[in-house]
């Protein structure tokens, strides 16, 4: 019996001291480490959501006669948040949705003839819009989990929540501001390009519908818009 339990106590002791040894070798482990599983949401994951701004000017193309507006002063401001679906390592699918202001400067000519005809020192008209713009990304190059060189090709859809006519210096002596002025369509749609890099980007946008109301002028606003984004 005794020698028994000197054998045990003898093999128990090699045990203890040899297991360091052994363990410096890793047959199999079944622990995954966190930081080695690719995740799902991310910047070149399969799901991608941020926030971003832009602020563009209303381009002098198209511009109807009587209508005319001032190039640089007639701008567009927009916020919103963007989600991507990555299908392929080069392709995305995914869609905008933001809030925007349009500030159409309108030039003071003889001809002009929207959104009236009578002369002022400054005359514009504003719009809030609320919209939703699905894309197709294209990207290029090789890169991590980094956003990347792409183009995004889509279409928008406008909702106009309010617009203004904004006067001052009229020739009646009196500074006009109406809100809710029936001039423009209460929704429009239109065509999408952005080109970006990482966090930056330049959008080019443009009207496919009218803005202003047949019924109210045959006159229209230039439908390009051209200006920069920057992601969050």
């Amino acid at each position: 019996m005794k020698n028994l339990i000197k054998t045990l106590a003898i093999m128990l002791t090699i045990i203890t001291l040899s297991a360091p040894l052994y363990s410096q070798t890793v047959l199999f482990d079944r622990k995954v480490k966190i930081d080695s599983v690719r995740g799902k949401w991310g910047k070149n994951l399969t799901n991608h959501f941020g926030v971003y701004g832009g602020f563009g000017f209303v381009a002098p193309v198209q511009q109807s006669t009587g209508a005319e507006i001032i190039f640089g002063k007639a701008s567009n401001l927009e916020l919103g948040f963007i989600y991507k679906r990555r299908v392929f390592n080069w392709f995305a699918v995914g869609t905008r949705a933001y809030y925007e202001i349009f500030n159409y400067r309108i030039k003071q000519t003889a001809d002009k003839i929207f959104p009236d005809n009578s002369s002022s020192v400054k005359q514009k008209m504003v719009m809030q819009n609320a919209g939703f713009a699905p894309y197709l990304r294209f990207t290029f190059g090789r890169h991590g989990n980094i956003i990347g060189t792409y183009l995004d090709l889509g279409v928008f859809y406008n909702i106009v929540l309010a617009e203004w006519q904004i006067q001052k210096g009229c020739a009646d002596g009196f500074d006009k501001k109406k809100l809710n002025y029936d001039y423009m369509n209460r929704a429009y749609w239109g065509y999408q390009a952005v080109l970006g890099r990482n966090m930056f980007s330049l959008f080019a946008k443009f009207n496919a519908a009218r803005v202003v109301k047949n019924s109210v002028s045959s006159v229209d606003m230039p439908p390009l818009t051209v200006g920069l984004r920057v992601s969050i």
